[in-house]
């Protein structure tokens, strides 16, 4: 148990001593490679993102469906930074987006919004799903409000922290009215460094509709890649205007001798599973010619029947479909 608290304290110091504005990196070996001292990156076994896989899912009946507790509107401070776009919510008791339920085991409240975008509409997305990538992934981070009081203090606590997962798919003229908010703030800071209020985000706009989901226990992506995140991915992505998607890749770094834009080589590949669970309350369990089932039945396997396997249905690409739906 000692061991196991310096390392966390170890990692905590190291997180809020070694990241700073002026301190790139990239996970491609461009700016600066990744420190020796985020070592977790490098040597993880909770390591976020993922590839999911639909036929590696493991049902669990017990997982409970996500309660939200959401203001019409919340505000906070949009910023351009070298690495990516965030929207840091504004900590005021009414302005508190708070999520349980789930796979959680205790209560988080929304800190940050960050969105991913790549270079391309099909490859935006940190995590994929067989092996394939959305057009953008909006991260919701979340900190234990059960236990603590900021994201700072929660990302060094097992549970610490929560991110809920949204995917989005570009679309020539279908939008989203939240994220039409965030695009049209991300046009007052074009260049890396800047900042800009907004007074009024609709968040409840920007959540799928759909009450299914895929957890799993991971990490950060970003350094320290510190390994205290729970994970909460929908299995329905948003739809989002395509020409939203290619002015926030117009986004630029401050620095000239720094060329590029700030979603450039930011989207971190895959990590290994390292025989970690992917839970899911999909129910895919579904006999041929019948409805779907919500049959009670026991995944589990003993050491006396290794050639038996369960099986889990067949994967749709284009999200994690419920059983019985396309």
């Amino acid at each position: 148990m000692d061991v196991m608290l310096r390392l966390v304290t170890l990692c905590f110091h190291t997180f809020f001593i070694g990241i700073n504005s002026e301190d790139p990196w990239t996970y491609d070996g461009r700016a600066n490679v990744l420190k020796p001292s985020w070592h977790l990156c490098h040597k993880g076994k909770f390591q976020s993102p993922i590839n999911v896989v639909p036929r590696m899912l493991l049902y669990d009946p017990m997982l409970r469906r996500l309660e939200t507790q959401i203001p019409d509107t919340i505000s906070g401070t949009l910023i351009n930074k070298d690495n990516d776009l965030t929207f840091y919510v504004d900590n005021n008791t009414w302005n508190l987006a708070n999520f349980s339920g789930g796979p959680f085991m205790y209560g988080y409240t929304l800190s940050e919004i960050k969105v991913k975008i790549g270079k391309t509409q099909s490859d935006g997305s940190e995590h994929r799903v067989d092996g394939r990538a959305f057009s953008a992934e909006i991260q919701l981070i979340c900190y234990n409000s059960d236990l603590t009081n900021s994201l700072r203090k929660a990302q060094m606590l097992p549970y610490g922290v929560a991110i809920i997962s949204i995917f989005a798919e570009a679309h020539p003229k279908e939008g989203n009215s939240a994220f039409s908010v965030f695009v049209d703030a991300a046009s007052r800071v074009p260049w890396q460094g800047q900042d800009t209020h907004v007074p009024s985000l609709g968040l409840k706009a920007m959540l799928p509709d759909t009450i299914y989901y895929v957890t799993y226990e991971g990490s950060f992506t970003q350094p320290a890649c510190l390994e205290t995140v729970t994970w909460l991915i929908f299995n329905k992505p948003i739809k989002i205007k395509a020409t939203q998607l290619d002015k926030l890749r117009h986004l630029r770094k401050r620095n000239q001798e720094r060329s590029g834009t700030v979603t450039q080589n930011h989207i971190r590949t895959t990590m290994p599973l390292h025989n970690r669970p992917i839970r899911t309350n999909i129910n895919t369990q579904k006999k041929r010619g019948s409805l779907c089932t919500m049959k009670r039945d026991a995944f589990y396997q003993s050491n006396e029947c290794p050639d038996s396997s369960p099986t889990t249905g067949v994967p749709d690409k284009s999200a994690l479909a419920p059983c019985g739906s396309k």
